[in-house]
């Protein structure tokens, strides 16, 4: 990853830790680029378990399983725990291949 999506990935994860759930808007409005599928796709692929469901118009609205807690570290590595949840485990809605 390049710095400036490393810069929006810890963005996008900063912004979810409290149990938000933030959108491509979210994302422009704070300067972060029109690329935040890309990097939640490239969080994924770090090993963050991201939650997408689909707003009315079908736009994705991203957020962190509950109660997890995820740091992006040096090198793109992955560190998480789990809370209290009842069964620790994210679902991820099928998105029929999109990045989204």
């Amino acid at each position: 990853m390049a710095a400036k999506e490393i810069t929006s990935a810890h963005w996008a994860l900063a912004q979810m830790q409290p149990g938000r759930a933030i959108t491509h808007p979210d994302a422009i409005g704070a300067g972060m680029g029109w690329r935040l599928a890309a990097r939640i796709y490239d969080l994924r692929k770090s090993g963050v378990q991201i939650v997408t469901r689909r707003d009315r118009r079908g736009a994705g609205v991203y957020s962190l399983p509950d109660n997890r807690q995820i740091v992006l570290i040096e090198g793109g590595a992955v560190a998480s725990s789990a809370g209290d949840s009842a069964d620790g485990e994210a679902t991820e809605e099928s998105d029929g291949g999109r990045h989204g």
